[in-house]
């Protein structure tokens, strides 16, 4: 394989592997070289993926119904006049944040009155493509913020990490020989060039903590009985800091998850014999996750009891999670297709473009598999008394 010559020399310089882990970050998230950092990577219908925002404005357009129910919900429950912060964490290239400030400008505007808007993100390329796209917007102050900025302050509002942890650095394991072993990279050399493979570690004493948590917590093993050598998965051990992070900034208000899952039985199951670890490029998904370094995405799906059982530790509430279909139907898909249904009369090209993108939306085999999730956090328990309803996308449609 010809890896990049930056990647040889980081890989080198810590005496010739690294923990897969680290691997990803540098892959990822150098701000030199990584495919966000550098921001190599391009969102939409002609990059190198989609995300539901980047599929047109039905997506947020819908979304905005919910964040509208829980701005709103807050403006009773907190003093008059408090301000409220909407937050990203990991906003790509903007789209998302971009179309529910129009949406909410749009139909609900004395939400922006006292509304500001806050953009986590760790990667210097993304935050100028974000600056860009949202230099449209002038009835919102909108500003870049780190975590640990944030925490300090401490908002009420409504924070959203979409697609975004599942782009968090993860630990592999493999099981080889009846036992566990850490996966790393390595570099081999051919000569003139270098290769870039798989290798085996020993485990840290943060990885066995991290599957003591899981296993305990959620009754599970991590390792199922009767794997075969070469068994593999992942571990989002930078998941349960985060929560607590975020835990941490809210006073009052929600967390709105939503990215890749799948539940405990089917993520560490014997017949996921490989993970859920993929490649992302030009819009091609590939099992070879050394290919490309630096100029391709690489994502893991989250284990769905994970998240609740951290958010619990953390102060949060555990409101549910549903499939991003049902989220989307519950907000009011069915009346989206009824609005193409009248437009084939007028605008044909149009009618289809539109109904395209929201079959992807809550399509299976697309993104309509998405989970999800809202955490809740209050500041005090005559609050949480007030709010038994359950938010608008988790109710059943009528």
């Amino acid at each position: 394989m010809d890896s990049s010559h930056w990647l040889v020399k980081r890989i080198d310089a810590a005496g010739g592997s690294v923990s897969f882990y680290e691997y990803m970050d540098l892959v990822l998230n150098d701000p030199i070289y990584g495919a966000y950092g550098a921001g190599h990577l391009k969102i939409g219908k002609t990059g190198d993926f989609v995300t539901s925002p980047s599929l047109g404005k039905e997506f947020s357009s819908l979304l905005s119904i919910q964040i509208a129910d829980w701005l709103n919900q807050l403006l009773i429950d907190l003093p008059y006049n408090q301000k409220l912060s909407l937050i990203e964490f990991g906003a790509g290239e903007g789209d998302l944040i971009l179309d529910l400030l129009l949406e909410l400008e749009s139909s609900h505007s004395h939400l922006l009155e006292n509304l500001e808007v806050i953009i986590i993100e760790k990667n210097n390329a993304m935050r100028s493509k974000q600056k860009n796209k949202l230099s449209l917007i002038n009835k919102v102050k909108i500003k870049w913020l780190e975590l640990e900025d944030l925490i300090r302050l401490k908002v009420n509002g409504i924070a959203i990490a979409h697609e975004v942890l599942d782009a968090f650095p993860v630990e592999r394991i493999t099981f080889s020989k009846k036992t566990l072993h850490r996966v790393g990279v390595k570099l081999i050399n051919k000569g003139k060039e270098f290769e870039l493979i798989l290798c085996k570690l020993p485990l840290t004493d943060k990885i066995k903590n991290y599957i003591q948590e899981i296993e305990s917590g959620l009754g599970v093993k991590i390792v199922p009985e009767g794997v075969c050598d070469g068994w593999t998965t992942e571990l989002h051990v930078d998941i349960k800091p985060w929560i607590e992070k975020v835990s941490g900034l809210i006073n009052d208000g929600y967390l709105l998850i939503i990215d890749y899952m799948l539940e405990i039985s089917r993520y560490y199951s014997k017949g996921r014999h490989s993970g859920t670890l993929l490649g992302y490029k030009q819009q091609t998904a590939t099992n070879d996750i050394l290919s490309s370094p630096g100029l391709m995405d690489l994502t893991s799906h989250l284990c769905l009891e994970s998240i609740e059982l951290f958010a619990c530790k953390s102060d949060f509430k555990y409101v549910g999670h549903v499939r991003q279909g049902q989220a989307l139907i519950a907000l009011g898909l069915a009346e989206r297709f009824e609005s193409i249904r009248k437009l084939v009369l007028h605008d044909l090209p149009q009618a289809f473009e539109r109904r395209e993108a929201l079959l992807r939306l809550i399509d299976p085999r697309c993104l309509g598999d998405f989970r999800w999730i809202a955490l809740e956090r209050t500041s005090s328990e005559s609050t949480m008394l007030t709010r038994k309803k359950k938010p608008r996308f988790l109710q059943i449609p009528k």
